[in-house]
């Protein structure tokens, strides 16, 4: 039964948004292996070709001092943090593998150094970079098997945080010729393992492939020249930096977590392109204005509290600090509402000083139909008051290891919207944990007013199962209508982790860390309060709960004051 199940899975996929990339899929069967073999020999060949020398210290500027002083403690404190890790720690967190694949510690340890003065950061940096180089599972390179080399992603931001890391300690004048030989002979096989293990997906690419072409393009700037068989991998992350960077600014992952980590990928390259003699010249315009569109949204969403809108996850090319954070200038923005139309996310600012901050979710299941980080969360909304999480989307408490839970997390009846029994918004399997299926007709027309919002949606495209919810806002009081084809349908609302629900009758009184929100509905009975866990980040889950209310007619009025 369960190879039926996948069989029908496969079918539905080619039906669907994989069908047109088929051809390249294939294409990729054919040259993927060409591409590990070429990648094993080459590296072989070049391993004892590089030398102190070889190695271009670009002067690549730290994060603004401003920001490293405010920060100073918090990064002081982590870089202690990680420099008493073990390299070979796995535990049971399923960070610890991933972290030590892409060594975030380096470029911190740099840091530590520049605020402290300290050569005890540049010793530890040297000790971790020989003992990788020296170690097993290196020593096996260009193998590309294992979780330091089979994804080329994390090979190429471990690449990334070598060579910045590098140039930053040399800024401070901290180097000796040994560790700069071995710098250059990793960047040179690194080069060469993420060639072999390119994320191209048969021209269905996403944000691995942005990840793979930023650690080539770093390489290529620190070593003077491209160690793979292109001229220059800048034009093609050029390239599909406009395929995955919508017109406002936001990424096509359908994920704000996601979009962090895109922002902190393509800054960290463009930056480097630009102090770099042989590639800034070719930074195009285009692409310096996608960046900068991507860095300007990214802004709007960490001064609005850094909403979560689909798979949260937390990484990033340059992590410096314990909670992911972009350590760089961007734009002050001080405006009250954001709107980001083509990613489908609705930002408002409610009551006079702005104490309430909501979101209204409507939007395409991104990179290109696949879904892989989108959640069904058509017509959802999250609310934090005085900046305590009220209302929230559930995140994604993990991926591959329990895909029961990871349904569970990105389904409807996990999302404040309307939930119709045994049906989603969209198609999302366990047997395609990175897919999420939008049928036409899915998604109706949004429609933003100066203090109101409209958007409708089918679920699985049935006509049957039609949604319309209209919101609007006023001091401080939201009000929503939610209108259905049919029955029974559910309206869900889930709350962040802590927060005390007292219902009675029909009003609930929602409490958190000092903050009070009420709910009222009519017309809609109350179910039940829930357990729900939630995941603030990935892979962590803490218990939260849902409000439940069964709706009684076609059309239910509920309101939410504070």
């Amino acid at each position: 039964m369960k190879a039926i199940a996948q069989v029908a899975t496969y079918w539905r996929l080619l039906r669907g948004p994989a069908g047109p990339y088929l051809p390249g899929k294939l294409a990729d069967l054919v040259r993927r292996p060409l591409r590990r073999r070429w990648a094993r020999r080459w590296a072989r060949r070049i391993r004892g070709r590089f030398t102190a020398a070889s190695c271009h210290h670009l002067g690549l500027p730290l994060p603004p001092e401003q920001l490293l002083q405010h920060y100073r403690p918090e990064l002081l404190d982590w870089a202690s943090n990680q420099q008493a890790r073990s390299l070979t720690t796995t535990g049971r967190d399923p960070r610890d593998v991933l972290e030590i694949a892409r060594m975030h510690p380096w470029p911190l340890y740099a840091v530590a150094a520049h605020l402290t003065g300290e050569r005890r950061w540049f010793e530890s940096f040297e000790q971790e970079v020989l003992t990788f180089q020296q170690s097993p599972a290196a020593q096996r390179n260009p193998s590309l098997r294992g979780p330091l080399w089979s994804v080329a992603m994390d090979t190429a931001i471990r690449a990334t945080n070598l060579l910045v890391a590098w140039d930053w300690f040399v800024q401070a004048g901290m180097r000796n010729d040994a560790l700069d030989r071995c710098v250059a002979t990793m960047a040179g096989e690194h080069a060469c393992a993420i060639w072999g293990t390119l994320e191209t997906a048969g021209g269905m690419a996403t944000s691995h492939l942005l990840g793979d072409l930023v650690g080539l393009v770093v390489i290529e700037a620190y070593l003077g020249a491209s160690v793979v068989p292109i001229d220059s991998a800048l034009p093609w992350l050029e390239q599909e930096t406009r395929r995955q960077i919508l017109p406002d600014g936001m990424n096509f992952e359908a994920s704000t977590g996601y979009h962090r980590q895109v922002v902190d990928l393509l800054r960290v390259a463009r930056d480097v392109a630009q102090v770099c003699p042989t590639l800034q010249a070719q930074v195009s315009a285009p692409f310096n204005k996608a960046v900068n569109d991507a860095l300007q949204a990214q802004a709007i969403l960490q001064a609005y509290g850094m909403p979560l809108i689909g798979d949260n996850d937390d990484g990033l090319c340059i992590k410096l600090l314990r909670q992911p954070q972009i350590l760089a200038e961007m734009t002050v923005v001080d405006a009250r509402d954001a709107d980001f139309p083509d990613f489908g996310l609705w930002i408002r600012e409610i009551g006079d000083a702005g104490d309430a901050v909501l979101t209204l979710r409507h939007g395409p299941v991104g990179q290109d139909g696949k879904g892989g980080h989108a959640h069904n969360d058509l017509n959802a909304i999250t609310l934090s008051v005085h900046g305590v999480p009220i209302v929230v989307d559930p995140g994604s408490a993990v991926y591959t290891a329990d895909p029961d839970r990871r349904n569970r997390d990105r389904s409807t009846l996990a999302h404040a919207t309307v939930a119709f029994p045994g049906i989603e918004q969209r198609w999302c399997s366990a047997d395609a944990l990175f897919w999420m299926i939008e049928e036409p007709g899915t998604r109706g027309a949004v429609h933003v007013g100066e203090a109101s919002w409209e958007g409708t949606v089918r679920h699985a495209g049935k006509a049957r199962y039609e949604h319309h919810r209209s919101v609007t806002w006023q001091d401080r009081c939201i009000t929503i209508s939610d209108t259905v084809a049919t029955l029974p349908a559910a309206i869900m609302v889930p709350f962040a982790p802590g927060v005390t629900v007292n219902a009675h009758g029909t009003s609930a009184e929602c409490i958190q860390q000092g903050v009070s929100v009420m709910i009222q509905w009519e017309g809609a009975q109350l179910v039940n309060i829930d357990p729900l866990p939630t995941a603030p980040t990935y892979g962590s889950s803490v218990d939260g709960r849902i409000l439940r209310l069964a709706m009684e007619s076609h059309q239910v009025r509920w309101r939410i004051t504070w």
